[in-house]
């Protein structure tokens, strides 16, 4: 039962990679790299009927290795000087000499009757049993290290988000794990005690589970970034352009552009010019609006004053709804915090606007 939903998680985390993480950098394609080849070897690793061919134990190790060096050079690229790419390019070299010298020695390795290969218990007293084991054993640990490595210094850097943080714990338990996964692998080659085989592979498992469960929550923050950004734009949108086209209707030559922009940009670009239309209304000279700026002389009810003496109080905007207020007081999903102030600035106006039977007195001339 494990195996299987091993193998359906790391399913699931391709489709989120492919089809999610859509970026086009080393990284993304790196991650790329590694969340499918060990799809691979994780469903190479439960076929049960062929498990332990040469060529199917080979074609496993050698997928897993394309999956490690994908991780150590994903993680390389987090340094603050990241990987060139012609030492990654000596990485990939070093992974096809590796990978070579095992193709060669899985064929040296004792077989049974079956053709299935030796175990790492049983092929102790072959010289080949115990290279062709031992190399895949010794990626491991360097895989470990960088992993480990990599995921204490990102841990230690100050901001990290707590799912990031929290994603950076499992792989770094998941590097522990494989230490020990290879730990029980060597005391095996050198004779260690047939129980030894069975832990490992509940070491094995554990160590998987922790590895993609680390992955799928980094994948999934992605998605939840993203989706904390358009509720904080749908959210600003909503607050912002009511109050929009109140200033439009008293300045008809504030424009906003409506191609070429980004959802983002649009937002932006709505700011900017909401707070233009506004200021112009606030320094408008006309005499008769003193009466307002002498009884409101700040902001958020100054502004809401002069809008509702202006426009009067049907064509002046009531306050956000239920559902709006309650998100404006949750998101947080842009990083421009002068941009977050103003949007706050116009949702004090539209809260003013909408309490405006609380403390707003028609202006008399």
């Amino acid at each position: 039962m494990l195996s299987i939903l091993i193998v359906g998680v790391a399913a699931a985390i391709v489709v989120v990679i492919t089809f999610v993480h859509k970026g086009r950098g080393d990284r993304s394609r790196l991650l790329r790299y590694a969340v499918i080849t060990m799809l691979i070897a994780a469903v190479l690793r439960e076929l049960a009927p062929v498990q332990g061919l040469p060529a199917i134990d080979l074609l496993k190790r050698l997928t897993f290795l394309v999956t490690q060096t994908a991780s150590i050079l994903l993680m390389l690229t987090f340094r603050r000087t990241s990987v060139t790419r012609h030492a990654a390019r000596r990485i990939w070299i070093a992974t096809a000499v590796v990978g070579a010298a095992a193709a060669v020695l899985v064929w040296f390795v004792p077989t049974h009757s079956d053709g299935t290969l030796y175990t790492h218990a049983e092929a102790a007293g072959s010289p080949a049993g115990i290279a062709y084991y031992g190399l895949y054993e010794a990626t491991m640990i360097v895989t470990a290290l960088v992993v480990g490595v990599g995921c204490w210094s990102a841990l230690v850097k100050p901001g990290q988000p707590v799912v990031a943080r929290l994603s950076l714990v499992m792989i770094g338990i998941a590097a522990v794990g494989t230490v020990v996964y290879v730990g029980l692998g060597l005391y095996a080659l050198a004779g260690g005690s047939a129980p030894t085989s069975v832990l490992r592979g509940q070491v094995y498992l554990v160590t998987l589970v922790l590895l993609l469960t680390g992955l799928a929550i980094g994948g999934l923050r992605k998605i939840v970034v993203e989706g904390q950004q358009a509720l904080t734009i749908h959210t600003a949108t909503d607050v912002i352009e009511p109050l929009w086209r109140a200033a439009v209707t008293l300045h008809p030559d504030v424009v906003l552009p409506r191609q070429g922009f980004s959802r983002r940009e649009r937002l932006i670009r709505l700011v900017v010019e909401t707070h233009d239309a506004l200021g112009l209304v606030r320094r408008d000279s006309d005499h008769a609006l003193d009466v307002v700026r002498d009884r409101y002389t700040d902001d958020p009810k100054l502004t809401a004053g002069l809008l509702l003496h202006l426009l009067g109080e049907d064509a002046v905007p009531d306050s956000p709804g239920r559902v709006t207020r309650l998100l404006m007081h949750l998101i947080s999903g842009m990083r421009n915090e002068a941009l977050m102030a103003s949007i706050k600035d116009l949702y004090e106006i539209r809260r003013a606007c909408g309490s405006r039977d609380q403390w707003w007195q028609p202006a008399t001339v």
